[in-house]
């Protein structure tokens, strides 16, 4: 878990840090579209917390996996906010919500596998996140200032691309070996 986390925060914090000039540059929008792009996809993030509140216990594999493809296409697309205020819409509010859905499925994760020492779990899940902050804002001002603002969003999915690998066959046997695909709390991955 703690892997995922730093591949798909550090994916997400290579464009994110750099949102509002790749919106600005890329997408040829004003400020004001901007702020309300950044609401969008912030907002979103109810819908992200409502969707892996309900299901992540429900369908573990299917949660860990769904979100972060969903994140992977949307940084990968993101260029296609050249079209339009409509596909930018669109891409900020799947991209929130699914960042939002993942990094809730995680945390929930760790707190079930280590029940029996919650606080440092925690404090090395936050850690983790950090890193993949400042992960990404570093690549992706190398990608800025090496190719372009037009290629952090490939970049960052990039990276994602890596958290879905690692999740769909590093998990995969775990949930599959089940047969109900919900693991017990405390079991290791």
């Amino acid at each position: 878990i703690y892997l995922l986390t730093l591949l798909t925060v550090t994916g997400h914090f290579t464009l994110s840090t750099y949102f509002a000039p790749y919106i600005l540059q890329v997408g040829g929008f004003g400020q004001d579209t901007v702020a309300a792009l950044l609401l969008v996809l912030g907002g979103a993030g109810i819908v992200g917390s409502a969707v892996g509140g309900k299901y992540a216990e429900r369908y573990p594999y299917a949660m860990l996996v769904a979100p972060l493809l969903v994140v992977c296409a949307c940084l990968g697309l993101m260029s296609v906010v050249r079209t339009g205020l409509p596909a930018a819409v669109v891409l900020c509010f799947f991209w929130g919500a699914a960042m939002t859905c993942a990094g809730l499925v995680f945390q929930t994760r760790v707190l079930n596998d280590a029940s029996d020492s919650a606080d440092v779990a925690v404090s090395m899940y936050s850690g983790t996140y950090n890193i993949g902050i400042g992960g990404g804002a570093l690549i992706g001002s190398r990608v800025f200032d090496g190719y372009g603002i037009s290629w952090l969003g490939y970049a960052g999915a990039v990276f994602v691309f890596a958290a879905v690998l690692v999740a769909a066959f590093g998990f995969a046997r775990k949930y599959s070996s089940t047969g109900t695909g919900v693991s017990e709390p405390g079991a290791q991955e």
